[in-house]
């Protein structure tokens, strides 16, 4: 029995995109029309899509402001990451600190990074703010390389409202529409969470109905896979 498969989410915008029609295509021509599950999820997916492919070709200045959204969204990942590992560490006063720490992180959730980007820029700035009280500053204190991370988190803060600063004539379309790279994390999300795990379970109750979508589907993911991967490889030569 084949292994589980989803999409790699360390494509390009376009190579995703490409992905996400194709799938869609799929969908359309399994001639599978009386699931309701599968109808509303693939309307989830084509509304989607039609805000991935106006935020493609929106305006440029994306360009610049991506970089600086894709620093602070790993910066986050790491915060939330490292915490979460330093509550299981057996030094009491260690784990004890991280969970006043993760107490403060799970009032937001690492979901904020797939916010909008004035939604995000808000949550993060609440969250340093939070940060900054004194019962926090002394957890994080005894966290080693976690007042590191908070602190490169506040430099990237600053750095992005520079460079939404700059975008003066466009900068409400810009923090009011999510990016392209936002909405690829998202419907990638969509197709990995609720469409693929729902086909491959259909595919064993009802296999007449469903095995050849579910082929199909994973064709196209295993070719999208490898294109990612080889472009990944190629990148690090």
């Amino acid at each position: 029995m084949k292994e589980f498969i989803t999409i790699v989410y360390n494509s390009t915008i376009r190579q995703a995109y490409s992905t996400v029609v194709a799938i869609i295509n799929a969908l359309i021509e399994s001639g599978i029309t009386t699931d309701n599950y599968l109808n509303s999820v693939n309307e989830e997916i084509k509304e989607d899509a039609e805000q991935f492919s106006e935020a493609i070709n929106r305006d440029k200045s994306y360009a610049i402001l991506n970089p600086i959204d894709e620093k602070r969204d790993n910066l986050l990942r790491i915060l939330f990451m490292d915490t979460e590992i330093k509550t299981l560490y057996p030094d009491k006063e260690i784990s004890d600190s991280a969970l006043i720490v993760k107490e403060v992180l799970d009032r937001y959730g690492l979901k904020i990074i797939s916010k909008r980007y004035r939604e995000e820029t808000a949550d993060i700035d609440s969250l340093i703010t939070d940060m900054e009280s004194s019962e926090i500053k002394d957890a994080i204190s005894k966290l080693g390389t976690l007042a590191d991370i908070i602190d490169q988190i506040k430099i990237v803060a600053n750095e992005w409202k520079a460079a939404v600063y700059k975008q003066a004539d466009n900068k409400e379309e810009l923090l009011s529409k999510p990016s392209a790279t936002k909405l690829k994390n998202s419907i990638l999300d969509t197709i990995n969470k609720d469409l693929l795990i729902y086909i491959a379970g259909m595919a064993k109750c009802k296999p007449e109905e469903y095995t050849e979508l579910n082929k199909r589907i994973r064709v196209i993911i295993e070719e999208h896979n490898s294109i990612a991967r080889a472009n990944l490889k190629k990148n690090k030569v």
